[in-house]
């Protein structure tokens, strides 16, 4: 049997899953880092030295999600 062809919207429906799966990946480390670091501060009134480092820890872990994510597995070369 050969493989189906794959339509042109079944693509885009994919690219566009992919483009809103980064977009949540990303805002969502940055959301949760910026909560952990205010709660931290609020906690040891420390404003705002945990708010800072924990928003940059958070963008730091969203691109490390997403480099994951469209990085090619191993052996798919």
């Amino acid at each position: 049997m050969d493989p189906q062809p794959v339509s042109d919207s079944a693509v885009d429906r994919s690219s566009l899953g992919l483009v809103m799966r980064v977009g949540v990946e990303l805002v969502a480390a940055v959301v949760v880092g910026a909560a952990i670091g205010w709660g931290l501060d609020r906690w040891l009134g420390l404003r705002p030295l945990f708010l800072i480092l924990f928003v940059l820890l958070g963008g730091i872990a969203g691109i490390v999600n997403v480099w994951r994510l469209v990085a090619p597995g191993p052996g798919t070369r």
